[in-house]
């Protein structure tokens, strides 16, 4: 019986079909399933549905079965709270997600304005002063790589003009 109606499910989930179907299956579960069975069933087959279908048929696929399972509606009930924390679920781990992608980008983002900051003093330290030019070309570097080459660099450079010719060759790349 639960392979029937799981086939069933299954082979009508993308059809146009399916709701008249699954209002079938429900009907098949009244007659057939014992009370003790239901639960495990239904709640597998309402992971399912939610799994596969978009949020606004859900919304009508459990209308269905708590019309179609009415005397068992205690049931309904406990599958929207477990449905709901589900998607509670989802949307933390999405916002957890997000959270991390963003700590990395700002972190990287804080190391390439650090290694911006320590090669302008660096070129400050050595040669006095830096042009507004060469300052404004440094922060345009975007990469970690090559700021540690330009730092490194910056101590074998004996002239700043000789520093801005490795700068805008990096930066022409």
């Amino acid at each position: 019986m639960r392979s029937a109606c799981f086939e069933i499910i299954w082979r009508y989930s993308h059809s146009n079909e399916f709701m008249e179907y699954l209002i079938k299956v429900f009907d098949s579960i009244k007659k057939i399933e014992p009370e003790s069975e239901f639960m495990d069933f239904l709640v597998t087959v309402m992971h399912y549905l939610y799994s596969i279908r978009g949020e606004e048929e859900y919304i009508e696929i459990e209308k269905i079965a708590d019309k179609e399972l009415s005397e068992r509606g205690k049931y309904m009930g406990t599958i929207a709270e477990m449905l709901e924390r589900r998607g509670a679920e989802k949307v933390e781990k999405a916002f957890i997600q997000e959270k991390a992608k963003l700590a990395a980008e700002y972190e990287q983002r804080g190391k390439l304005e650090n290694a911006q900051e320590m090669l302008i003093k660096a070129l400050k330290l050595k040669f006095d002063f830096v042009k507004p030019h060469v300052i404004e070309k440094i922060k345009g570097v975007q990469s970690l790589d090559v700021l540690e080459n330009l730092f490194e660099l910056s101590f074998k450079c004996s002239a700043i003009e000789d520093f801005t010719k490795f700068l805008n060759q990096a930066t022409e790349d």
